[in-house]
């Protein structure tokens, strides 16, 4: 299923469109079967119960599919979680010399400025363009996890420098995500 969406936040009076891919999975990124991907994304969501062993086995699935960035971002995001701040840095650093252009990575640097507190330098990471489209033009189509992280972070950027306008329409915008990915989860069953 997809949801081509009209935005024109920021980027002045030209509207962006972009289309937004609920039920595929670019082989490139994700170098991994579908049941592999719900997998690591279950083990990912259940590791605040399941603990240490969550990581370990996101790290198996990562070992396995070694060229997939998808289970590096996991794998980074899970390390961030239980605080192995070192270990993921190192691997971020990796991921941003191997794929210096992927939105996975740039919106996993941004997190790290926003967290940071380092609003300028996040803000200059995407030339302050706020539409996936206009932030990266060489695409025109990006998957659900793409779209959804990358408002998540423009909804923390405007919550940290007090623009409430600005974070809503963010927050409505992932509100329409999150409602089309329900729609087409049911769709799918």
């Amino acid at each position: 299923m997809r949801l081509e969406v009209d935005c024109s936040w920021n980027e002045g009076k030209n509207k962006a469109k972009q289309t937004i891919c609920f039920t595929h999975h670019p082989e490139d990124l994700f170098q991994m079967t579908e049941e592999k991907i719900s997998e690591i994304q279950a083990l990912s969501q259940s590791a605040p119960t399941e603990g240490p062993k969550a990581l370990e086995k996101i790290l198996k699935i990562k070992e396995k599919f070694p060229k997939s960035l998808y289970a590096a971002i996991i794998y980074y995001q899970t390390l961030n979680f239980f605080e192995y701040t070192e270990e993921a840095d190192t691997l971020l650093k990796g991921l941003k010399k191997e794929y210096p252009k992927e939105i996975l990575v740039k919106c996993s640097l941004a997190n790290k400025l926003l967290k940071d507190k380092l609003l300028d330098k996040f803000f200059e990471l995407f030339r302050g363009l706020e539409v996936l489209v206009a932030a990266f033009p060489k695409r025109k189509e990006f998957f659900f996890e793409e779209a959804l992280f990358f408002h998540d972070l423009w909804i923390h950027y405007y919550t940290l420098s007090g623009d409430g306008i600005q974070c809503e329409k963010h927050k409505k915008f992932n509100f329409l995500l999150l409602n089309t990915f329900q729609s087409a989860k049911v769709q799918e069953n």
